[in-house]
């Protein structure tokens, strides 16, 4: 026989200043008992409820659980007492309204020690009581106010508590659909059930056998206090209370989580936030990798292949050293060498597209280089109308950077008033940049302008580069060798090493940003729907989930969102890596133990995503979250 005796309960708020809200409230209500609290708005008889159900354990004085002082309970065992001896009913329903009519039922009994099929089994007898059976599987937002009430009275029935308490369960009701809600209650009190009501309507008040009065937070009328039966212990008194063993609980909770999302906008949320950052970090990655192979192959074909040497810069400096054909010729026989182009540098000059005339000033300044070209000098200039190598004499190259107007439409140039015939226009340098806004000449039209260095670019086989460095300098010349500067790829085995260092830099601190991106996006989705579900936290905290339970909750709806949103990120950023290295013509690149990698990854993200907001849902007291919903 489960009895409630309140004895000089007091409560007392302090903010904004300190009020008492009840005041010496001493009270005795029996097992079967239908019990009416009423009193007009602001009496305090929600207050009393709320403590009567354990939802408000903030007061002074004694209240005795079936002889058990609740002071004794735990924080766990205030969660069973709600689980399986308390129902509640409320004005405002706290149904959810995004699951079907069975679902919110079976919420009554999921902390109950029940198997599933009992489970299912109840809530379709709870809705036979109310007659609703027929809509078990329609959505509760398709009901009428009273229908939601109905299912309310279901969602206690099936968990088939001792007591119900049921605040103000007319109120927004017709008066059609209030009496049939009056009627349930009845019929459950006629069967045992402990009802206790709130109300301030007269006509509901007598149809309880007890009434409590209040005003102004004392009870001005109520059945006397019994002497209390005989205490027992907190732990015999709780454990008549069977409880879900740790493996089923956990796994009705994930369940239910994945019933509570699957049909909710926030599980999409979830998916897709994770989906963009772990296919943005898969492409990102697979892509960089791709590209760092990319780059150390072109170099191993096309960079490492070219070998420079500077002569020592100055003023008019004699260049018949460096492009003597003996020189030239002991440079060739360098073993790995293929080509050799020698440029003179030489000064500025003033070159026009027209030529020279009083009164107009059409020309430009444009740095002379006299070259001594072999037949492979398309390796160092990509030039149009057509390849010009072995410059005549009364021939130029000229840069595609001269500002000369016509010059590329027009096939003569005038140098310091003298006329050359436009060989080709200089597209590209291939590295060396400085030919695209330069005017190339044959090394005996540039004999007349002062030279200041001269360099020999030495195209040579694969793998090759580094020994030329090296023996290429001795060749050229072998007198003043160690004035000579070179400029040579570096080893291929350095730069991969350093390519692939550089990606692995871009590769962390790019998963940093977007992880820490997507935990913030995460935690702020969240922390968005545990404000607005706030009531619905309440409900649970009411039906008797503990903490851990709405813990599970959150974690169990988020995790999964996550990892499907991780799975579906994966594919994402495959199908963009194959389709951006197809339109490239690359190979992609990809490693498994990465796609591993950013699927634990985006579980990770997601339970830290979590986490805070996890925090601050099981600190949410449940009644300022009843309160705030009505």
């Amino acid at each position: 026989m489960t009895t409630l005796e309140l004895s000089h309960v007091f409560k007392r708020v302090n903010a904004p200043t300190e009020r008492t809200i009840l005041s010496d409230i001493s009270l005795r209500i029996a097992q079967g008992d239908f019990a009416c609290i009423r009193g007009k708005s602001g009496a305090g008889k929600s207050t009393l409820l709320n403590i009567l159900g354990l939802l408000d354990t903030g007061f002074e004085g004694e209240y005795l659980l079936d002889g058990v002082p609740v002071s004794n309970l735990s924080v766990r065992e205030f969660g069973e007492a709600r689980a399986h001896i308390f129902g509640f009913i409320f004005q405002s329903f706290h149904l959810f309204p995004d699951r079907s009519v069975l679902d919110n039922v079976l919420l009554g009994n999921l902390y109950v020690a029940d198997s599933s099929a009992q489970r299912r089994e109840r809530a379709l007898n709870a809705l036979a009581f109310v007659g609703l059976e027929e809509r078990a599987d329609q959505l509760v937002s398709t009901l009428s106010g009273g229908e939601q009430q109905r299912i309310a009275i279901a969602r206690t029935v099936a968990a088939d508590h001792d007591i119900i308490i049921a605040d103000e369960p007319t109120g927004n009701l017709d008066s059609h659909s209030a009496a049939l809600v009056l009627s349930l209650l009845q019929d459950l009190n006629r069967v045992g059930k402990t009802i206790v009501l709130v109300t301030h309507d007269d006509e509901v008040a007598s149809l309880a056998r007890t009434t409590i009065t209040l005003s102004d937070g004392h009870v001005i009328d109520a059945p006397s206090v019994c002497s209390p039966p005989h205490l027992q212990s907190a732990e015999d008194s709780c454990a008549q209370c069977s409880q879900v063993a740790g493996c089923r609980r956990l796994w009705r909770t994930m369940c239910d989580a994945y019933v509570g999302t699957s049909a909710r906008a926030r599980r999409r949320a979830f998916a897709c936030c994770t989906c963009i950052a772990v296919a943005i970090s898969t492409f990102l990655t697979c892509y960089l990798i791709t590209a760092s192979f990319q780059v150390t192959d072109a170099f191993n074909t096309q960079a490492n292949r070219r070998v420079i040497l500077y002569s020592p810069q100055g003023t008019r400096m004699d260049v018949s050293p460096y492009i003597d054909d003996t020189a030239l010729a002991r440079i060739r026989e360098v073993a790995g060498v293929e080509n050799v182009n020698v440029l003179s540098t030489r000064g500025q000059v003033t070159v026009s597209a027209t030529p020279p005339s009083p009164g107009s000033d059409t020309s430009t300044h444009a740095l002379v280089v006299g070259a001594t070209l072999d037949s492979e000098c398309a390796s160092i200039m990509t030039f149009h109308p057509a390849p010009a190598c072995h410059l005549e004499p009364g021939h130029v190259l000229v840069g595609a950077r001269l500002k000369l107007g016509p010059a590329s439409l027009h096939p003569t140039v005038w140098v310091e008033g003298r006329k050359y015939a436009v060989a080709a226009i200089i597209d590209d340098a291939q590295g060396i940049s400085s030919l695209v806004d330069s005017l190339v000449m044959s090394e005996t039209d540039a004999a007349s302008f002062p030279a200041t260095y001269v360099s020999a670019i030495l195209r040579v086989r694969p793998g090759a580069a580094t020994q030329v460095a090296h023996q290429a300098p001795f060749a050229w010349t072998p007198a003043t060798h160690g004035s000579i500067q070179v400029d040579a790829p570096p080893e291929p085995r350095s730069l991969r090493g350093s390519v692939e260092g550089v990606v692995r830099n871009a590769l962390t601190t790019t998963s940093i940003v977007v992880d820490a991106l997507t935990v913030v996006l995460i935690c702020g989705l969240a922390l968005l729907q545990v404000r607005k579900r706030r009531w619905e936290i309440g409900v649970r905290r009411a039906i008797g989930a503990r903490s851990s339970d709405i813990a599970l909750l959150l974690i169990g709806e988020i995790l999964p969102s996550s990892l499907v949103g991780g799975i579906v990120g994966v594919c994402v950023g495959l199908m963009t890596l194959n389709i951006v290295t197809l339109m490239r013509e690359w190979i992609p690149v990809f490693d498994l133990r990465t796609i591993g990698l950013y699927l634990t990854g985006s579980a990770v993200v997601g339970l830290v995503g979590a986490l805070y907001p996890t925090i601050v849902a099981c600190r949410i007291d449940p009644i300022d979250a009843l309160r705030s919903s009505e």
